[in-house]
């Protein structure tokens, strides 16, 4: 599980009436709240830095407790990166890498003209893009997109 901040995650669960549910991260400890058989997480009191966490849920009712732990990663970082923008004949060669905190793949979306185009490439690895150039002239635009939301514009050389 990928996250932008704890403050985002959002779990549900149904469950018996009278179970009690919560949830520990961090030293934090936060309850369910109830509504009939459904529980929402509330908030943490306080952000936790990026990285990655052990969450454990547990459910407590008539004397028995379960549990289980899942991983979440929280990620407030937008991939970055500078692309080479070279003319070809007909076609605009992106040439370049880009950078995240993450190995997990970036999705480039580049916009020449009214139309727009995404790839998936992976962090660190240099990469070769040949689009249609759709009118002479028209500025491109890049951004880079992480598995957390994270976005921003890519220089272009």
């Amino acid at each position: 599980m990928l996250f932008r901040s704890l403050a985002e995650l959002a779990l549900s669960a149904r469950s018996l009436p009278d179970t009690a549910l919560s949830a520990e991260v961090a030293g934090q400890r936060v309850n369910f709240s109830a509504d009939g058989g459904t529980y929402r997480l509330d908030r943490l009191t306080e952000a936790l830095p990026e990285g990655t966490y052990p969450v454990r849920v547990v459910a407590t009712r008539a004397g028995r407790t379960v549990q289980q732990t899942v991983t979440v990663t929280i990620d407030r970082t937008a991939p970055q990166g500078t692309l080479s923008a070279t003319p070809r004949g007909h076609l605009l060669l992106l040439s370049g890498q880009v950078q995240d905190n993450r190995a997990a793949r970036v999705r480039l979306t580049a916009r020449l003209g009214p139309r727009t185009y995404t790839r998936l490439v992976t962090p660190g690895e240099r990469f070769v893009w040949a689009l249609p150039l759709q009118e002479p002239g028209a500025p491109p635009t890049v951004s880079a997109r992480d598995a957390a939301g994270n976005e921003r514009d890519v220089t272009l050389r």
